[in-house]
């Protein structure tokens, strides 16, 4: 209640977070306190509330916090200290001005890392055994988050076919549905950046179809009740019901995400010929028909409007000019940890989807195509190139079949 009163660009907003360190060893304490008395419903009621106050940060983020609140604790705030310990050098300090123990700089300590996983999962064995049907459920989420979080999307996947949570959601409290959308954002984001498009397609379209997912995620409320008065009491439950800034997740990322995600699998969809219907994704077709509809377009400028002209590109078989507007968005991008590897992934993606529309579109005038020249333009391996078209063949999405020796595609144009 604290964070969400509290301006989150004051640094009172800061300074209240360093209580939650607080909160959970109290929460420990308390648990511990209630197994010895065997009171394990109350003990598990307590294991819950330090999993949902860990499940969100990553391990590096929770260590750091951790290591900072053993150095306030034994030393003081950093902001206490001696100028003298941060010297250009130590020969620079003078032993009969400071005392010569500054020349060892800011107090420091060798506490060992705590596995933060391990944890979250030893706190979620203990609530399924003692906890009852809604703390299992939150257990589970919150386990599944920080799976998902480190990038472990098959261990976070299998966990969430595993629990049957998803089959109806809509069965649990609203706190635990706004748990739960959070958990397939997550999921979503975790596929994206692992180079799985199909599936971070299908989590986070989940979220931003009818683009409500500030209202889903409980990051922000509805703006606009058009044919009635706002309900004074509905309006307070909402704002009980937000999540405080620093859980927040990042909106123009997941909707960015989101847009790339349909663009990458939708566009070779789009372009294949008119016997093979398609319906495009509500939220990708707004923002094209949007776009459409204007009669001068300038430079892009949102997120959306660069991955419209990457849309564009893409459309035309033009990877270099949909790569280059994609990874522009460095501001977004630099959301995701690790981007490196993403950003890879992201380019190498975009070579075949835009190899799999020029097939599409430009099959029908051509009698063959050269495996040189599809090499050349694409910047592609000849085996990958190869198992592409391999593939829109055996699944008789084109019409054509490899010469003899493999370094033509000869296509079977119908009459």
């Amino acid at each position: 209640k604290a964070s969400q009163q509290t301006d989150p660009r004051t640094y009172a907003y800061i300074a209240r977070l360093e209580d939650e360190g607080l909160i959970v060893s109290l929460a420990e304490r308390v648990q511990q306190y209630y197994t010895r008395k065997e009171e394990k419903s109350a003990a598990a009621r307590a294991a819950l509330l330090r999993i949902e106050f860990m499940y969100y940060k990553h391990d590096k983020v929770a260590n750091s916090l951790r290591r900072s609140a053993f150095l306030k604790k034994e030393f003081g705030a950093k902001s206490m200290s001696h100028p003298a310990c941060v010297p250009s050098s130590p020969a620079a300090i003078d032993a009969s001005v400071s005392h010569p123990a500054a020349a060892l700089g800011y107090p420091s300590t060798d506490i060992e890392d705590k596995d933060i996983g391990g944890e979250i999962k030893d706190l979620a064995s203990f609530i399924f055994a003692n906890g009852d049907a809604r703390m299992m459920t939150r257990a589970m989420l919150c386990h599944i988050f920080h799976h998902a979080l480190h990038g472990r999307f098959y261990e976070a996947r299998d966990l969430l076919l595993m629990s049957h949570i998803a089959d109806r959601p809509e069965s649990t409290d609203i706190a635990t549905q706004i748990l739960f959308n959070r958990t397939i954002t997550q999921i979503g984001l975790c596929a994206f950046r692992m180079g799985l498009y199909s599936e971070a397609k299908d989590c986070l379209s989940r979220i931003c179809e009818r683009n409500k997912h500030r209202e889903l995620l409980a990051q922000g409320r509805r703006n606009n009740v058009r044919w009635h008065d706002r309900d004074q009491a509905q309006e307070r439950e909402e704002k009980r019901r937000l999540i405080p800034f620093h859980q927040h997740i990042n909106t123009e990322l997941i909707e960015c995400c989101q847009l790339t995600s349909v663009m990458l699998i939708e566009i070779p969809q789009l372009a294949k010929p008119s016997s093979y219907p398609f319906k495009m994704s509500f939220t990708f077709q707004n923002v094209m028909d949007r776009f459409e509809r204007l009669v001068f377009n300038g430079p892009p400028e949102s997120s959306r409007e660069h991955v419209y002209g990457a849309a564009k590109a893409l459309r035309e078989g033009d990877w270099r000019t949909c790569s280059k507007l994609l990874l522009s968005l460095r501001r977004v991008w630099s959301l995701l940890p690790d981007f490196d590897s993403p950003k890879a992934l992201l380019v190498e993606k975009t070579k075949e989807s835009a190899l799999k529309t020029f097939i599409f579109t430009n099959s029908s005038q051509y009698d063959a195509i050269s495996m040189q020249n599809l090499v050349e333009n694409f910047e592609l391996s000849r085996k990958k190139i190869h198992s592409i078209i391999s593939g829109l063949m055996i699944k008789r999405h084109l019409q054509g079949s490899w010469d003899q020796n493999a370094e033509n595609v000869i296509m079977h144009n119908r009459e």
